[in-house]
């Protein structure tokens, strides 16, 4: 199944893609993922299905072994503002977009509450990511 989509980065300033979901997490910022991006830059990324229960760490390591990386910051929120209707079939995890603002180590997550709220929050390096959960990596 060809699960790819293009993304375009539209601006390297974190926080506006914030305003595209319902609630982002107040740690969702730019100080959490300073970045030197070029903005505009298109980049194609791909749902990945994590095929085991995996720490965020593993997440990486089972993506590097197919050849690919996680997305990062600005990917993730791009893609969430860009792909609203594919937040709404489950989770979406990028396991290399990592921050550890404030204290606990953590990977930026897309997902849709049970309201039917968009939101940019995070998966906790202490809880392992189920099977099943979508892994979002730069295209190969």
């Amino acid at each position: 199944m060809d699960d790819k989509h293009p993304v375009i980065i539209e601006t390297a300033d974190f926080d506006t893609y914030r305003s595209a979901y319902d609630w982002a997490d107040p740690y969702a910022s730019k100080e959490s993922f300073p970045s030197d991006k070029v903005a505009p830059e298109e980049v194609v990324l791909e749902l990945v299905p994590l095929d085991r229960e995996a720490t965020i760490d593993e997440a990486v390591v089972f993506l590097e072994g197919r050849g690919q990386r996680s997305a990062d910051a600005y990917e993730t929120a791009a893609f969430g503002k860009a792909h609203p209707e594919l937040m709404t079939q489950g989770r979406i995890v990028a396991p290399g977009a990592v921050t550890a603002r404030p204290h606990v180590r953590r990977a930026l997550a897309l997902d849709v509450g049970k309201d039917g709220k968009r939101y940019l929050t995070f998966a906790y390096a202490c809880v392992p990511l189920p099977a099943g959960t979508r892994l979002l990596a730069v295209a190969q």
